[in-house]
């Protein structure tokens, strides 16, 4: 599915920060979660669309697919959110297993 344009996108799931980079978010009343982290240059515009939806609330999680600079400039979330928990493979986070 491609998607032009940001916001909601239908119950609870959003298009946040750029359509082209997006960080999807779902926002679970107890536990919102996000899914890939954008790039960080427009990490300000991220944290922002993110904020807009959520409030005083944070994101407990953030889930990375895969190891792209399109989805995995997220250290800008951490710095935003202090308790967001970030989950990937051990492929994303052990360099030998990715240059072998």
């Amino acid at each position: 599915m491609l998607f032009t344009t940001t916001g909601l996108v239908r119950d609870s799931f959003y298009i946040s920060g750029l359509s082209t980079y997006p960080v999807h978010l779902l926002d679970v009343p107890s536990n919102p979660v996000l899914f890939d982290g954008g790039i960080i240059c427009a990490r300000k515009i991220y944290v922002d669309a993110i904020r807009s939806v959520l409030a005083d609330r944070q994101p407990t999680m953030l889930f990375i697919s895969h190891l792209h600079w399109d989805y995995c400039g997220a250290a800008y979330l951490k710095d935003a959110f202090p308790s967001l928990k970030i989950a990937a493979s051990n492929q994303f986070v052990n360099p030998k297993l990715i240059f072998k």
